[in-house]
């Protein structure tokens, strides 16, 4: 994975870490997903199903969510947007194989569907 700016704060209150995304240039995808893991398990992010089945949006502070899975053939890859408060995308991630986005997808996936 590459390089980005985005991570979920993990300082101060547990209100505060449910209320943040922090811009950060020493960060990398992987940590901002390792974020939204764990803010997902701990129930500080509600996903909702987005369009079709394979869609998931949320609102996190002032930004937008979107979690897509996509298949090319017999590819199968997945793509995490972070959208800022002037509704313009500010980071895309990319996925394919098996990844912290795609685990992600899956936790989302069995929330929605409310399988454990």
């Amino acid at each position: 994975m590459e390089k980005n700016h985005g991570c979920i704060s993990d300082k101060g209150s547990d209100d505060d870490a449910k209320e943040h995304i922090v811009m950060s240039d020493s960060n990398t995808d992987a940590d901002l997903v390792e974020q939204l893991l764990f803010a997902t398990r701990q129930g500080y992010i509600d996903w909702s199903p987005c369009g079709n089945s394979s869609d998931f949006v949320a609102t996190h502070s002032r930004w937008t969510l979107r979690l897509h899975r996509y298949a090319e053939g017999s590819d199968v890859g997945w793509e995490l947007r972070l959208i800022n408060p002037e509704d313009q995308e500010s980071l895309t991630v990319n996925s394919r194989k098996n990844s912290p986005i795609a685990g992600l997808y899956e936790l989302v996936s069995r929330h929605i569907r409310r399988v454990s």
